[in-house]
């Protein structure tokens, strides 16, 4: 027998749950959470992942780790409506770095994307960097852009147009050089 939402326990404030998978049946974002519940006991649930400039087929797609330790609140306070706010840095799991300068985003085989603010001093104005697992990177810093391969570096385009003040080199098909 099913109770009516009158009778169904509710869940004031939010709670700490596990990830426990990220394979969404149904493709809507969700994830399956292990849920502590009132009573002590644990229970399995799939919970949208709250994430900025959602909308159909757009927002910042970032879905944390299976394992992870993640935020959640409850619709309505309805327990059977959980929602995920945000996954947590806990002690056991620790922030990719330590700088309140840094903003980063990696995952767990790739150092990813950093942006590093700066207090503006001598003309430094922070950074960004782009990086791989194998040690590639591309960096935006001070009106200079790097870009370090381990190996090669590869553009394919149908020309090319270097410049710079008061110069121009295109580089066409024809093989002419620079």
């Amino acid at each position: 027998m099913k109770r009516s939402d009158a009778q169904r326990p509710r869940m004031s404030g939010q709670t700490i749950a596990t990830v426990v998978s990220l394979d969404d049946p149904d493709g809507e974002g969700k994830v399956l959470l292990e849920l502590q519940t009132q009573e002590g006991r644990s229970v399995l649930a799939w919970a949208p992942v709250v994430t900025p400039m959602a909308g159909n087929g757009r927002g910042l797609w970032a879905m944390p780790e299976e394992g992870d330790e993640v935020l959640c609140g409850f619709l309505y306070g309805d327990p059977e409506h959980p929602y995920m706010l945000g996954a947590l840095y806990n002690g056991k799991d620790k922030p990719p770095s330590t700088s309140y300068r840094e903003r980063r985003w990696s995952s767990l085989v790739h150092p990813g994307f950093r942006m590093l603010d700066k207090e503006g001093e001598k003309g430094d104005f922070g950074a960004v960097v782009i990086e791989d697992h194998y040690g590639n990177r591309i960096t935006l810093s001070n009106g200079k852009i790097t870009v370090s391969s381990v190996c090669l570096v590869e553009f394919k385009a149908e020309m090319f147009s270097f410049s710079g003040s008061g110069w121009r080199r295109v580089m066409t098909p024809n093989n002419n050089p620079l």
